[in-house]
């Protein structure tokens, strides 16, 4: 019940806010010169050519930025401009004989079509120790690889390193400081951000005094160093419009032991109701810590998080390595965040809800729709409501052999006509004041056949017998990965991807350091807001996904449980009843009837019907 009270204030309070929707795919594009492009090729030559200049035998190019991020400005985006992948994780490893190129699960596909005019060796960096090992082994002579430390972390680089050095001693990493992608590539390097937004803290629970106060109090050296957007826009309660998507604003922040707060970015104005803020630009960072330096003082900074040329800069035994003071706060929500977050998805809810029924009832009468047209109509569903900012994240409408590319962006790709006879995948997620939501689902708006309602199912499976798990605290994301894989398993099958990842509160769609993967040894805590979203792909032919978000909750036996919080139909049609157990039926229907009581109200008499047929389906498997 206090829950429900928070939900409602919050209903009632948030339609205050006055900032306007922000059309961030417009805002913030970035345009470059047609005459400056250069071929892909050409642009490796040029790269190489620069080797000589400074005793390089080969130069690494992320697609992370200064600050860690997944998603990037468009003018950060180096990876991007030097081979034209466009996915969110990728590595190049430009040798003077030899383009290497690394990514993960998700983008492997992708990248072989990207990157298939190009002379590049494109592997999985999940079975990254084989790889390099193959890749070195045949190196007799002092060979140095090219790195910019203001991007690569210390953590990164010694992950990175490990595998090399116990073949190759001769191997070296070499700090060039001026990145060589930015000296070939002119372009103007600014955010847009002027002005932030701060929110009330009737939205979060906890004002940025209370905030600032506790990370000072258990601060025991003279700075703390802050390199995470995300940490410092959730420790001051602001946001920006620096990055497509993500609410954040490019800027580093140095906490002293007195309190002070000073911001490096590019805001000129913060109306804050912490006064001991000073703001600088953000070019000014480096001379900052220089100048701390001089002075003798200690600092504290995440090695995951800040880059080698603050370390390599700093006095080694001036500088405490520890985690990020923000990070587990900031992934752990509080009542009032959750109840952000139950909102958010209730608008979310209708607007799917509504394309859902769009989409059945248009796709066998109309050829025409394009998976533009999809993210188009769903944006257009959701700028209705006053609360919603953006997308969080590009929109993956992808049809048919275009679903089983991961992350596939429609805007880059064929932009197919969706027809009844395969399957349609749609991944979307919007930014609100006061949640970010990421959802998918998967359809096939004809007859389906047997294959692919086998596959479905198991998926289908998957995903609700991990929503459905009840686990001991201190349980982490890598032991409960295989609840959504066993049976895929069961038929030799498997998804290239985790299976859930952490999810920011109107920040990034994808927070650390919690996941549900093969990986991930961070513990599952109460309050931690995650995504649960097994999948099936083949190349060539089709893709299946599940996604919700549910938010980590003690059960009264002292174990923890999931609880959902997304509101939207799962397709019935794939379904094989045959392959379901009697609680997973159970499942699906108390969830579809959730789904109905929280959206119903809010539905026309059309979509409402479609509801209705789903409730109905799915009340009559028990």
């Amino acid at each position: 019940m206090a829950l429900f009270k928070i939900l409602c204030n919050l209903m009632v309070g948030i339609f205050c806010i006055n900032i306007g929707t922000i059309d961030i795919s417009k805002s913030l594009a970035f345009k470059q010169q047609s005459g400056s492009l250069k071929k892909m090729n050409d642009k490796i030559s040029s790269l190489k050519k620069e080797f000589k200049k400074y005793n390089l035998d080969a130069y690494i190019v992320p697609s992370f930025d200064e600050f860690q991020n997944e998603y990037v400005p468009e003018n950060l985006q180096r990876l991007k401009w030097l081979t034209g992948f466009t996915g969110s994780n990728g590595l190049a490893l430009i040798t003077q004989l030899h383009n290497y190129f690394f990514t993960d699960g998700r983008y492997i596909v992708q990248a072989n079509k990207q990157l298939s005019n190009a002379d590049f060796e494109i592997y999985d960096m999940q079975n990254v120790e084989g790889i390099y090992e193959g890749i070195f082994k045949e190196i007799i002579n002092k060979f140095s690889i090219g790195y910019d430390p203001s991007m690569f972390t210390k953590k990164y680089l010694e992950f990175f390193s490990k595998y090399f050095h116990q073949h190759k001693d001769n191997i070296t990493l070499l700090p060039i400081s001026l990145n060589l992608i930015d000296k070939l590539w002119d372009r103007p390097v600014e955010f847009p951000t002027k002005a932030a937004l701060v929110l009330d803290a009737k939205y979060t629970s906890q004002n940025e005094i209370s905030k600032v106060n506790h990370v000072v109090s258990n601060l025991q050296t003279d700075y703390l160093l802050i390199t995470s957007p995300e940490s410092i826009c959730w420790l001051l309660n602001i946001r920006g419009t620096d990055i497509p998507y993500s609410p954040l604003i490019m800027c580093y922040c140095l906490v002293s032991k007195d309190g002070e707060v000073e911001i490096f970015s590019s805001l000129t104005a913060l109306k804050c109701s912490y006064k001991k803020i000073k703001l600088s630009p953000i070019n000014q960072i480096k001379e900052r810590i220089i100048q701390i330096n001089q002075q003798n003082k200690t600092m504290e900074c995440d090695p995951s998080k800040t880059s080698m040329w603050f370390v390599q800069n700093y006095k080694e035994e001036n500088m405490n390595f520890k985690q990020d003071p923000c990070l587990l706060p900031k992934a752990q929500k509080n009542q009032v965040e959750i109840a952000g977050f139950q909102y958010a998805m209730i608008q979310d809810g209708v607007a799917l809800t509504t394309l859902y029924n769009w989409l059945e009832e248009s796709i066998n009468v109309d050829n025409k729709i394009t998976e533009i047209d999809v993210d188009q109509k769903l944006l257009s569903l959701k700028q209705k409501h006053s609360l919603f900012r953006t997308k969080s994240f590009n929109t993956i409408s992808s049809f048919a052999e275009n679903s089983a590319i991961i992350h596939y962006d429609p805007y880059n790709g064929s932009n197919s006509v969706i027809t009844p006879n395969n399957f349609f995948l749609l991944d979307c997620g919007s930014q609100y004041c006061c949640g970010t939501t990421d959802v998918t689902r998967t359809f096939y708006f004809g007859k389906p056949d047997k294959e692919a309602k086998l596959y479905y199912t198991l998926v289908l499976k998957g995903f609700i017998n991990l929503s459905n798990l009840k686990f001991p605290i201190n349980t982490t994301g890598a032991q409960i990965d295989a609840i959504a894989r066993q049976f895929l398993w069961h038929y030799g099958l498997d998804y290239p991807h985790g299976t859930g990842h952490g999810v920011g509160h109107y920040l990034s769609v994808h927070e650390g350091p919690q996941a549900i993967s093969k990986l991930n040894n961070c513990a599952l805590n109460a309050g931690m807001v995650v995504s649960i979203e097994p999948g099936y792909y083949i190349p060539g032919k089709y893709g299946i996904r599940i996604e919700n978000l549910v938010v980590v909750v003690k059960s009264q036996d002292n174990f923890l449980k999931f609880e959902n919080l997304t509101l939207a139909p799962i397709a019935f049609n794939l379904i094989d009843e045959s392959l379901l157990s009697d609680d997973e039926k159970k499942w699906l229907k108390e969830y579809h009837e959730q789904v109905f009581f929280a959206l119903s109200a809010f539905l026309d008499n059309n979509t409402k019907l479609y509801m209705e047929k789903h409730l109905h389906y799915y009340r009559s498997l028990i």
